[in-house]
């Protein structure tokens, strides 16, 4: 039963990320997007050789991805100060605001409202 809830519980916070992600009219894998959005977000931001190494995707398919990002000013490419031949992907600010909306998604639903609420019943005239 514990696997079974944990597993709803996942479920639930994809498909909120989801919809957030559809609102934006972002494409993509989920998961990836996500995660690079979140490795670019910190001060340095994260190389393209680096993303590459640690997805499990085609190059073509993560070089697609990233310039979509790009494309919708979720993230930028800075060339890299050491060796100019090297992007470094940093989030922008519309990225910045993205992952906020995803972690307000990912907050647990507000418990439902107890105390002395009352239901009227539609089938008794008041």
């Amino acid at each position: 039963m514990a696997i079974a809830e944990g597993l709803k519980q996942f479920a639930d916070k994809a498909m909120r990320i989801e919809r957030v992600l559809a609102q934006q009219r972002i494409a993509g894998s989920t998961g990836t997007v996500v995660y690079l959005l979140m490795r670019a977000s910190n001060s340095k931001g994260v190389s393209h050789k680096d993303v590459l190494a640690e997805i499990a995707l085609p190059k073509y398919s993560v070089s697609k991805l990233i310039d979509s990002l790009v494309k919708a000013d979720l993230l930028t490419h800075e060339r890299e100060e050491s060796d100019a031949r090297f992007k470094r992907l940093k989030t922008a600010s519309r990225g910045f605001d993205l992952v906020r909306r995803l972690n307000i998604a990912l907050q647990p639903p507000p418990p439902p409202a107890t105390g002395n609420v009352v239901r009227r019943s539609p089938f008794f005239r008041y």
